[in-house]
C-alpha cells in the first residue's frame, strides 16, 4: 500500500530548516504578510534595500538559526554576539547605527506570571527587526497574532514600540490583578477575619517586587535609547518611545506604591499575630497560675505520711475541695489587684 501521508510543502521545510519562527514583509502604507520560502530567502538578501520592511523571528534552540543569524554581514559584529549571546540584563545599545538590546518578558503561558520570566533580543535596522528567543514569549506572540488585523505598522521602530506596548499593557494588567489580591487581605485585616495570612501578602509582595525588578532597567534602557537615537529616529518615533517609557514610569510608580501598601500590611498583620499570640500566653499563663495552689494541695494531701488533717474525719473531701476553692477565689483577687486578670 502506498505512503498516505503527505509530505509538508516546502515553504514550511524551509522555516523548519532556518530556524526561522516567522516572517513578516510590510508594504508601503503599513500592512503586514506573512512570507516563507523562496520569498523569505529573498527578503533576508535585501534586508538593506529601502523598500524592504521585514520582522524575522528566530528560535536560538535550533542551531541553524544561530549559523543565519551569523551570516547575516549587514549586521556590526557587537550585535551579532549579543542576538547569539546568554545576557540576561536588560539593555538597549547602539552600534554603528543598529539599535540592539535585550528585553524581559512574560513565559507564553495562559496567565502571566512574573516568576516565569524570560527574554528575548532584538536588533533593528531602518528596515528590518530581528528578534529572537530560547523559549516562547508571550509578547511576541500576541503581535504576531494581531498583525493580520487592520492595524498598521508604519515604521519599523513603531513595530518594535508595539511590542514594548503589548509588554506595558501585560504587566499593568498583573499589577492590577495583584492589587486587587492585596485589597481582598486589607479587607479581611480590617475586618479581623481569620483569613487574612502571611501566605496570600508574601506572594503578592514577590510577585510585585519581580515585576518591579524588570521595569526599572527596561525603563531606563528606553530613556537612554531616546538620549541616543539613531539617525533614522523620526520624531514621531521619539515621541512613541517617550510615552512608553512614561507608562513604564507609571507602572513602577505604582507597583512601588504596591510593595509600601504590602509592607505595612505586613507590618499591621505580624503586630496582630504577635498580640494574638501574647493573649493566648497570658490566659494560658493566669491557668497555670490559678491552677499551681490545688495542684499544691492535692499533692499534699496525696502524700502516704501519718498526720495528714482530715484523714479520720468523713468530712474531710469536703474540707480539702473547699480548701482549693478559696486558694482559687484568693489567687484570682490577687491577680485582678494585680491587673493581670
Amino acid at each position: 500500500m502506498p505512503d498516505q501521508t503527505a509530505a509538508p510543502p516546502a515553504d514550511t521545510l524551509w522555516m523548519e530548516r532556518s530556524g526561522l519562527i516567522w516572517a513578516h514583509l510590510f508594504d508601503a502604507s503599513g500592512h503586514a504578510r506573512a512570507i516563507d520560502g523562496e520569498e523569505a530567502t529573498a527578503a533576508l538578501a535585501a534586508l538593506a534595500a529601502p523598500e524592504a520592511r521585514l520582522w524575522l523571528h528566530f528560535d536560538l534552540v535550533d542551531p541553524r538559526a544561530r549559523a543565519r543569524i551569523s551570516a547575516m554581514r549587514h549586521l556590526p559584529p557587537g550585535v551579532v554576539e549579543l542576538l547569539l549571546g546568554a545576557e540576561e540584563r536588560q539593555q538597549i545599545e547602539l552600534h554603528d547605527g543598529v539599535v540592539a538590546g535585550v528585553i524581559a518578558d512574560f513565559e507564553s503561558d495562559e496567565d502571566p506570571d512574573p516568576r516565569h520570566m524570560i527574554y528575548w533580543r532584538f536588533a533593528m535596522t531602518p528596515h528590518a527587526l530581528i528578534t529572537v528567543r530560547r523559549r516562547p514569549s508571550r509578547t511576541l506572540r500576541d503581535v504576531n497574532a494581531a498583525l493580520g488585523g487592520p492595524a498598521l505598522v508604519p515604521s519599523i521602530p513603531a513595530l518594535f514600540l508595539r511590542i514594548l506596548e503589548r509588554f506595558v499593557q501585560v504587566l499593568v494588567s498583573v499589577g492590577r490583578d495583584l492589587s486587587g489580591r492585596l485589597d481582598a487581605v486589607e479587607d479581611d485585616l480590617l475586618d479581623d477575619r481569620d483569613g487574612s495570612d502571611f501566605q496570600a501578602l508574601g506572594a503578592v509582595r514577590r510577585s510585585s517586587v519581580r515585576l518591579h525588578r524588570q521595569i526599572r532597567p527596561l525603563c531606563a534602557a528606553l530613556h537612554g535609547l531616546v538620549t541616543d537615537r539613531p539617525a533614522w529616529f523620526t520624531d514621531e518615533d521619539v515621541e512613541a518611545c517617550d510615552r512608553v517609557a512614561a507608562r513604564l514610569d507609571n507602572g513602577s510608580s505604582d507597583l512601588s506604591a504596591l510593595q509600601e501598601r504590602a509592607h505595612a500590611l505586613q507590618d499591621e498583620l505580624t503586630a496582630r499575630q504577635i498580640e494574638q499570640t501574647n493573649r493566648r500566653v497570658m490566659v494560658i499563663s493566669v491557668i497555670s497560675a490559678v491552677l499551681l495552689p490545688p495542684t499544691l494541695i492535692s499533692g499534699i494531701f496525696g502524700m502516704n505520711v501519718g498526720g495528714l488533717p482530715f484523714t479520720e474525719n468523713h468530712a474531710g473531701f469536703v474540707y480539702a475541695m473547699a480548701l482549693i476553692a478559696i486558694s482559687i477565689c484568693g489567687l484570682l483577687l490577687l491577680l485582678r489587684r494585680m491587673r493581670v486578670a
